[in-house]
């Protein structure tokens, strides 16, 4: 059997890299690549366990399996021969000499534990953004050798792990973070990240030859999506962008600051999510009153009454991105202590559950105990839907040279917020609503100010729902 691959697909097969990344421009010769590393390295490595990933078993039968040049059409000669067989019962390839494809998928978080006992010499996730960052974590723990006998030349190149996608999805900063800003140079992941040797190799419409002789209209088939943003991480692979990252027209250049003294004439309120094992996060928001500031370089510029801005920021997460476990009386004294330092700060909203009192007082009553008082948020039918919509406005007002109406910026030093908010994730099923599986605590307490800072227009938008 004879497998041809362009030179960037040969370069993910013989890196010696173990965790690559594969990806970035549509029809960049991806699922082809993922079908034939799991051949060649089940040929040429006896005993192999290959597992192919993707997130729903849908998606894995229609484009690995059932699909013209899929995994039964490339192996239709093996097992022509007797050499490989498909268990249609458990979705496997088994090989003559040992070696196995195992299709699998991992549809939530939950589903990870059954591949608790799992030992996984070679890993391929495919569309691997799509996969929440638990996942990925939890998937690589389970590539390991075991008691595999590797031939001389595949040594220190396995246990392997091969992720290919676009950009986009809940995972997209994760891998953009991990891999693609490290260029394409070969480098080692830190110890709290799986220390294994990464690389991203970019994959390129131009790249897929094949695709441009028997589909040259393909390029502008792509140029038809319409969103701009779309269209360049389609064409280019361009991970700054995303065609599903819900605040589309952020920009760190308008929408990020450096700090300045807040007009005592504006109002500081802060926000609350509240969380114990997943992150809690707390936002102090300036709002202007109309009165001009003055930028720290001395320019006075204008900012029309409603606009806001993040000017401080409180994250309860550890290093993995895991809640910290905080207890509400302690976090409150955090507050209480940054309230001082900033003074003249007002209650805002938190996320509502904090004043439940079916099991006694109250996560809202404890923080009031240490002089922290909160309101609640808005939670109506629709609130969701049009906090992404007020924000979506506020950003692209930002971005306007002499804006008019109120805008939305974040102080610099607010790291997580400025991290977390440009790639916050639109869900697939409402597109005028955020991906929950995102990392959407900040964007949750940005959400809950954004619908509390004018009552009166947010009642005259209810109308409409």
């Amino acid at each position: 059997m004879s497998i041809r691959l362009y030179t960037k697909q040969n370069v993910a097969l013989t890196t010696d890299a173990t965790e690559i990344l594969y990806g970035g421009a549509a029809g960049g010769g991806k699922s082809f690549l993922i079908r034939a590393a799991a051949i060649i390295y089940s040929m040429e490595i006896p005993g192999l366990h290959t597992y192919i990933f993707r997130r729903t078993f849908k998606e894995l039968v229609s484009n690995h399996l059932y699909t013209a040049g899929g995994l039964l059409d490339m192996l239709h000669p093996f097992i022509e021969d007797n050499l490989v067989k498909f268990n249609k019962q458990d979705y496997v390839f088994e090989w003559t000499n040992g070696s196995r494809i195992q299709l699998a998928h991992c549809q939530w978080e939950s589903d990870v534990a059954q591949y608790q006992g799992a030992q996984i010499p070679f890993l391929i996730v495919d569309e691997a953004t799509h996969f929440t960052e638990y996942m990925i974590r939890f998937l690589r723990s389970r590539s390991r050798l075991g008691s595999l006998q590797l031939p001389d030349k595949y040594k220190n190149k396995f246990p392997r792990i091969l992720y290919a996608s676009n950009p986009g999805g809940v995972s997209h900063k994760y891998f953009k973070r991990g891999f693609v800003d490290h260029g394409l140079k070969i480098h080692r992941a830190p110890i709290d990240d799986g220390r294994m040797i990464r690389q991203f190799i970019p994959a390129m419409l131009a790249d897929n030859k094949m695709l441009a002789e028997n589909d040259p209209e393909y390029e502008f088939k792509l140029r038809g999506l319409g969103k701009a943003t779309l269209i360049d991480a389609m064409l280019t692979g361009n991970w700054d962008v995303s065609d599903t990252t819900a605040i589309a027209d952020w920009t760190d250049e308008m929408n990020v600051v450096t700090p300045f003294n807040i007009p005592v004439t504006w109002t500081i309120k802060r926000g609350y999510d509240y969380g114990y094992s997943a992150p809690y996060a707390v936002l102090w928001c300036a709002t202007s009153n109309g009165d001009d500031y003055t930028t720290d370089d001395g320019t006075t510029r204008s900012a029309p009454k409603g606009s806001m801005f993040i000017i401080r920021e409180l994250y309860g997460a550890d290093q993995y991105g895991e809640g910290i476990k905080e207890q509400p009386s302690d976090t409150a004294v955090r507050i209480k202590q940054i309230d001082i330092m900033i003074n003249n700060v007002v209650p805002g909203p938190a996320d509502n559950s904090i004043f439940n009192r079916d099991r006694g007082p109250s996560i809202a009553d404890l923080m009031e105990e240490e002089g922290i008082r909160w309101n609640e948020s808005n939670k109506k039918p629709g609130s969701r839907v049009l906090g992404l919509c007020i924000l979506n406005q506020m950003v692209t007002e930002a971005n306007k040279a002499a804006p008019e109406k109120p805008f939305f910026k974040v102080f610099d030093t607010c790291v997580n917020t400025v991290e977390q908010l440009p790639h916050l994730q639109v869900d697939k099923k409402n597109l005028e609503d955020v991906n929950t599986e995102s990392e959407d605590h900040v964007y949750d307490v940005v959400r809950y100010l954004v619908l509390h800072a004018s009552s009166e227009v947010v009642e005259l938008k209810y109308e409409g729902f």
